[in-house]
């Protein structure tokens, strides 16, 4: 059964405008704003509605770079509409539009398309966008210089959209704040195989292709989206009690590789349950694609991570990490991502520390003591990076670790996993700000912490006393 979860977090009080009848469309029907001004990136997502549940109809040809698809967005206005926007690179050519049924206006700019529907929609109104469009997705260049998004192999692709990269293979609202359910239906060549989000709900074969349906039946932000496609091999296991989907491409020579990162995961899932709250999701799991494949990593796509290695250490434990933080728990904007990179990397030590690697306190003065004070790693405040130089930086990860680290030093273990554990349940599924954990450890710990945690996160120097 397809559960449609109602957004919780910040933005609760819009959805609670859903009446059970839409009023009267009024004269002061306005335009969606065109990106949501988030610090880092401005441009990205969009205003006037909240999208609540995405179905993306999928049909990928490999052999031709050519990717064809319907995406059917139910959402919620927040606003009387007149006009609105979705995400969605150009190369990507739009069909057709059609909202509630009706033809609507549409035209393409560089990163989005602007639509305009037959009739205004009232604040507060339920709504179906229906875009049919097409084309060959090109990955994005991030300032890491890893590619983005969708990203062709030799059978199939890999695909991985953090930070804003949803945008180059399928419309929507290309922010974290914004979280919705999918359902995956893709169409790729027979003998490959779509792995997804969620669970697999249905398979379907001809004589020249086979389709995949994927649900992700918990809210999602758009960066964690995943079909990743290939001569795949796929194992249904447990790992940790958790029902798991763990895909590898059969080329993969290094099987003691993957191995230990079957393990590892299974290590993790049962730490991190029993430090942070239980596994907030049904699956787990991890795609694993062929050496080779151009990434330069991982991304900690929802429930069933995707590597572009085998083995891969505590790199493991950390995007588990991110199904808590980060994923069940998403930033409410791009300046808040320390809130995921930070927590994960701190997730990370603390799995080292528990299975023969360095101590918590040893792996802070590692990094502590090799920067020194003029070191350029200090100089980025980690919860404001702002003005588009994210980057993820290693400052995020290691200095946001750091600040968690720094608190444990400061109120002891039992305390801090207290507070994450809190942390987590009470924003589970919905997004979450820097000022909140600063509120949540106060209210915790009875302590006036803004000056410690503005000398972790914001300051631009290296802390002194440690």
């Amino acid at each position: 059964m397809l559960v449609l979860m109602r957004k919780t977090g910040w933005w609760a009080g819009a959805a609670a405008l859903i009446a059970t009848t839409v009023a009267a469309v009024p004269a002061s029907a306005s335009v969606g704003l065109s990106g949501l001004g988030d610090p880092v990136f401005p441009k990205a997502g969009n205003g006037g509605y909240e999208v609540d549940h995405y179905l993306l109809k999928l049909d990928s040809r490999p052999d031709r770079r050519i990717l064809k698809g319907t995406a059917t967005l139910s959402a919620t206005s927040t606003q009387n509409l007149s006009q609105f926007n979705l995400d969605l690179e150009r190369h990507m050519k739009v069909d057709a539009v059609s909202v509630d049924g009706e033809a609507a206006k549409e035209s393409q700019q560089s990163k989005e398309m602007v639509i305009k529907p037959a009739s205004p929609i009232a604040s507060g109104e339920e709504f179906t966008v229906e875009v049919k469009y097409g084309g060959s997705p090109k990955p994005d260049l991030h300032s890491t210089g890893i590619p983005a998004g969708w990203i062709w192999t030799d059978d199939g692709a890999f695909v991985a959209n953090e930070p804003v990269a949803g945008m180059r293979w399928f419309p929507g609202n290309d922010h974290p704040s914004d979280k919705a359910t999918f359902d995956f239906v893709i169409t790729v060549p027979k003998g490959t195989k779509a792995i997804g989000n969620g669970e697999l709900v249905g398979t379907s074969h001809d004589k020249k292709t086979s389709t995949f349906h994927w649900r992700m039946a918990y809210p999602m932000a758009t960066y964690l989206a995943t079909v990743t496609s290939g001569h795949f091999k796929v194992d249904h296991d447990k790992l940790a009690g958790i029902p798991s989907t763990f895909a590898f491409d059969p080329r993969i020579e290094n099987t003691k590789g993957l191995k230990r990162m079957k393990r590892t995961e299974g290590k993790a899932l049962r730490l991190f349950g029993n430090s942070f709250g239980p596994y907030p999701f049904e699956s787990t799991g991890a795609i694993v694609d062929r050496p080779g494949v151009p990434t330069g990593g991982a991304l900690e796509t929802q429930t069933r991570p995707v590597f572009s290695f085998t083995g891969g250490g505590t790199v493991v434990a950390h995007e588990i990490a991110h199904q808590w933080f980060g994923d069940a728990v998403s930033p409410a904007s791009w300046n808040d991502t320390w809130l995921n990179e930070g927590f994960s990397t701190w997730a990370q030590w603390f799995y080292a520390s528990k299975n023969g690697g360095r101590g918590l306190q040893e792996q802070f003065d590692h990094v502590f003591d090799r920067r020194n004070a003029s070191d350029s790693f200090w100089e980025l405040p980690v919860a404001d990076p702002g003005g588009g130089s994210l980057g993820f930086s290693v400052a995020i990860y290691q200095r946001g670790a750091m600040t968690l680290e720094a608190l444990r030093q400061k109120v002891g273990t039992a305390k801090l996993l207290e507070i994450l554990t809190s942390w987590v349940a009470d924003h589970q599924y919905g997004n979450a700000t820097t000022a909140a954990f600063i509120e949540a450890s106060e209210s915790a710990t009875g302590l006036d912490l803004d000056d410690f945690f503005d000398t972790w996160l914001y300051q631009p120097v290296k802390p002194s006393g440690w």
